[in-house]
Formats: C-alpha cells, sequence, structure tokens
C-alpha cells in the first residue's frame, strides 16, 4: 500500500514537473512575441518629409569639386542627388579631376578666393563658400530633414 501510494506521488511530482515546464516555456514564448512586436514598432524606418519646394529659391547652384576615386567627393555627390530629388529647382555642377590635377583645382577655386581650403570635395552653393563634405552634410542636415 505504502509503495502504490508512493509511485502514485512520484507520478504526480513528474507530471507536475512536466506541467510546469511547460507553462514556463510557454510564458517565454508569449513575453518574447510580446518584445518582437514592440520592437518591429521601434524600428520601422520613418519616411523623410518632403520640403516645401518653394522655400528654396528658383536659381540655385550647387557646385562640387572632387577628385576621382574620392570618398568623401562620392558621398557629397549622393547627398546632393538626395537634395535634388527633394528640391527639383537645385542645379548641381559636378567637376571632378584626377588626383594629380586636383592641386590644380585648388588652387583655381579655393585659395585664389582666400579660402584656405586643400581637401576634396570643395563645394559651393551660388558661389558662396561652403566648404567641404562634412559642412555640406551638416548645411544639409538643417535644410533638409531626415528621419
Amino acid at each position: 500500500m505504502a509503495l502504490a501510494k508512493l509511485a502514485k506521488l512520484k507520478k504526480y511530482n513528474l507530471s507536475s514537473k512536466i506541467f510546469y515546464c511547460t507553462l514556463f516555456i510557454l510564458i517565454l514564448l508569449i513575453i518574447s512575441m510580446v518584445h518582437i512586436k514592440s520592437k518591429s514598432g521601434k524600428t520601422q524606418p520613418k519616411t523623410p518629409k518632403k520640403p516645401n519646394a518653394a522655400s528654396v529659391p528658383k536659381s540655385n547652384v550647387l557646385t562640387i569639386h572632387g577628385f576621382e576615386g574620392c570618398g568623401y567627393f562620392a558621398a557629397a555627390l549622393n547627398a546632393a542627388k538626395i537634395y535634388k530629388s527633394n528640391y527639383p529647382n537645385i542645379h548641381i555642377r559636378i567637376s571632378s579631376v584626377t588626383r594629380p590635377l586636383w592641386e590644380n583645382t585648388i588652387n583655381t577655386h579655393a585659395l585664389s578666393r582666400g579660402y584656405n581650403h586643400r581637401t576634396s570635395p570643395l563645394i559651393f552653393y551660388n558661389n558662396a563658400y561652403v566648404g567641404g563634405h562634412d559642412a555640406f552634410i551638416a548645411q544639409l542636415k538643417r535644410i533638409v530633414p531626415f528621419a
């Protein structure tokens, strides 16, 4: 009789352990699903707001000088394309030279005008000196609302 009670007790303990383990796993799954659902709402990219094209004057010329193979020159060109997609009335002039001719370009467009700029790219906006890549991106972030 005692053996029967002991066997029944062991069977109960085993089934209760399985029950509680299963319950624990289900709770973990529910928590992870809720976490994934809430996290996916935060990581969805926001669409950039299209700025009002009327806020930019109609005769804007963005001139970008740089040498071929320069990563900052390529990044500035990509940023200018995004800027143009938001403001179609912008005209982009690109002056791309080889690395050996870069010194001549700097002398012609920066140093002769009194700007101490030696790196690529060299950017002007309506013939006003903007600077290099970093100054251009900083100015764009003030104008174009990136998400």
